[in-house]
């Protein structure tokens, strides 16, 4: 399913990252090669926490926060819930 979604990703400079409930990032996708380089070179990374109290404002922490989804866009500075 994540393969699916990744292919939609493709030339839009987005990517999907996937958190468990305790904010641990546990899959990303994305359609570019260079979009996961930006996010891994800033931390996003497999097995990094994303919890608010070690990571501070962002859009995992605030789906965990607010229980529900969240997403930001590549120029945002704050999150919105859907």
């Amino acid at each position: 399913m994540l393969d699916g979604l990744a292919r939609h990703l493709e030339d839009t400079g987005f990517a999907l990252l996937l958190a468990d409930g305790s904010g641990c990032l546990v899959d990303q996708r994305s359609g570019q090669p260079s979009v996961r380089t930006l996010i891994e070179d800033s931390g996003a990374v497999i097995g990094q926490l994303f919890s608010e109290p070690f990571t501070g404002t962002n859009a995992i922490a605030t789906a965990l926060e607010q229980r529900r989804d969240c997403s930001s866009g590549p120029a945002s500075t704050s999150s919105r819930g859907r």
